[in-house]
């Protein structure tokens, strides 16, 4: 058989002449290998223990909604806060080798065994429901109420038409309510404190109703955690309101039965609503994060203050203070 000859234009070339063939590029097969090992660290025990722990809030909310849980179980945010500060620091460790490795895997499956433990030993030894009486009766030479609550997270309700100087309940699972009265100078000074501290989560109930006498100039401040805050005052001499809250809803309803009334609010992402008799003038001062107001017949005097028209010639004042953060306000007239 013949072979077959080349061409004119197939006449092989010299290997001088070849053209250069594509060369491999470890270049970027190593920048491959290195963020292909980057990525490999970021899915350690920090970014395990970091989505393990938003999953198990979302467990939570998603339980809470489904009715998987009692209607009182209740997480406690200041133990649960601090988790994410301990999740970052995890995840730093997470890269720094293999000591770095293994010694935060020790502390993911460490933590999340404790907060089983703490879950699952909440629900199984739920402190039974308990209701306490709280009665303090007026001081004889006492012309005047100071009042003064420090509680956590629950509900809190104020009225007034007590025949005592206070008389209401503490509904509670395992919670002490502390109560002192002192007199000073015509004063009858009480405080009214709940401990704070209910574990990282559980069936939580901290339900606090109170009424107050009409008879008493009453001072009052409120320093609480989340709550859900009724307080009907039309019938009560309430001359100052101080209430520090967190992500709360309050209803606060005022009278008209002093001259002059000091109201100041600070609070986080809250819901508060505020109803003022039409017998009043009203000074408000606004200092907000990214909040709304409703605040009708009240005029623009600058960027924070407002008042209605009839302030400076009204005999009963009503001075109000919000310092909120992601909140919104709702004045109404009655």
């Amino acid at each position: 058989m013949d072979t077959p000859q080349p061409t004119q234009n197939q006449e092989p070339k010299p290997a001088s002449q070849q053209p250069e063939q594509p060369k491999a590029e470890p270049a970027k097969t190593e920048v491959v290998r290195e963020i292909h090992h980057h990525h490999d660290r970021g899915r350690g025990p920090g970014g395990m223990f970091i989505g393990l722990i938003v999953i198990a809030i979302g467990v939570y909310f998603l339980g809470k909604q489904a009715g998987w849980f009692p209607a009182d179980v209740e997480l406690n945010w200041n133990w649960i806060w601090p988790l994410f500060i301990i999740a970052f620091g995890v995840s730093l460790l997470s890269r720094r080798g293999t000591f770095g490795w293994l010694l935060t895997t020790v502390m993911t499956i460490g933590v999340l065994g404790f907060l089983a433990a703490a879950a699952f030993g909440a629900f199984g030894k739920a402190s039974p429901l308990a209701t306490d009486t709280v009665s303090i009766a007026k001081e004889a030479d006492g012309k005047a109420l100071a009042l003064d609550i420090d509680t956590g997270a629950g509900k809190l309700v104020l009225r007034g038409g007590s025949d005592k100087l206070i008389s209401g309940t503490h509904i509670h699972r395992g919670m002490k309510l502390t109560q002192t009265s002192t007199l000073e100078n015509g004063v009858q000074r009480v405080s009214l404190s709940t401990d704070k501290d209910w574990g990282w989560i559980g069936q939580h109930r901290n339900d606090l109703e109170l009424s107050l006498s009409n008879d008493v100039p009453t001072q009052l401040s409120v320093d609480s955690g989340a709550m859900d805050m009724e307080f009907d005052l039309t019938t009560v001499k309430v001359t100052d309101i101080d209430i520090d809250t967190g992500a709360s809803d309050l209803s606060l309803v005022l009278g008209d039965l002093v001259d002059k009334l000091t109201v100041q609010v600070g609070a986080g992402a809250s819901s508060i609503d505020v109803s003022l008799p039409k017998t009043v003038g009203a000074r408000l001062t606004w200092d907000a994060g990214a909040s709304s107001k409703n605040l009708p017949d009240f005029n623009k005097i600058d960027d924070r203050t407002y008042e209605t028209s009839n302030y400076a010639s009204a005999s009963k004042k009503v001075d109000l203070d919000f310092d909120l953060g992601a909140a919104s306000l709702d004045v109404s007239w009655r």
